[in-house]
């Protein structure tokens, strides 16, 4: 089996390809709560664990001395483990602070975040917002601090997790900084797969009725 994409869809396919022992490889689960092989133990992946893409986060906010942000973070796996990464184990200066702990980002399609930025707003040390989350996620908070008229989204540095980093694109933000994986096109791949659904479609089993 290949997948899931998400970590949480990867997790529940999980348990349903070790009870039949078949095995399954995910191209872009990232969650550290798969690692588990015993309760794993045929789940794979190709892609680096969240822990490392938190501790690249947090020496780069350490770095560019961004460390007392506001964070929404997705509520599945993904986003609660980049924001329980980016504060575990801190010690003396070199630590990131968050605003009320953090914002869970709501399962609610209709809810709106506008009271949690009002908060930031109201709060004048808070230069950088980040979101570990997905486009999606990012848009609402747009969405919330656009309707404000007091500030815009200009005045914030932009902090993103590779699940919007890769649109890199948004026309809406100009100051942007976060992780993400780079893609390259291996050789003679295209080729590969052709002869391999080539030899798929000539294998095929027919069936007639009798």
């Amino acid at each position: 089996i290949v997948g899931a994409s998400y970590s949480s869809n990867s997790k529940i396919a999980a348990h349903a390809s070790t009870m039949y022992e078949i095995p399954m490889i995910s191209y872009q689960s990232s969650t550290t709560a798969i690692s588990d092989t015993n309760y794993f133990p045929f789940l794979f992946r190709t892609i680096p664990i969240d822990d490392l893409q938190a501790i690249a986060l947090k020496n780069l906010l350490v770095e560019l001395k961004l460390t007392y942000i506001a964070l929404f973070y997705d509520s599945s796996s993904y986003g609660e483990g980049l924001k329980e990464m980016l504060v575990k184990d801190q010690k003396g200066p070199d630590k990131v602070c968050l605003l009320d702990g953090g914002f869970k980002m709501s399962l609610n399609p209709e809810y709106s975040y506008e009271e949690e930025v009002e908060k930031i707003i109201q709060d004048k040390s808070i230069g950088a917002i980040a979101v570990f989350g997905y486009k999606g996620d990012l848009d609402k908070v747009k969405a919330a601090l656009n309707k404000t008229k007091t500030r815009s989204i200009d005045d914030y540095i932009w902090i993103a997790s590779d699940g919007w980093a890769q649109f890199d694109t948004d026309p809406g933000l100009e100051k942007v900084i976060g992780t993400t994986f780079s893609a390259s096109i291996l050789a003679d791949f295209s080729e590969f797969y052709n002869r391999t659904m080539e030899k798929l479609i000539d294998n095929k089993p027919s069936y007639h009725k009798n």
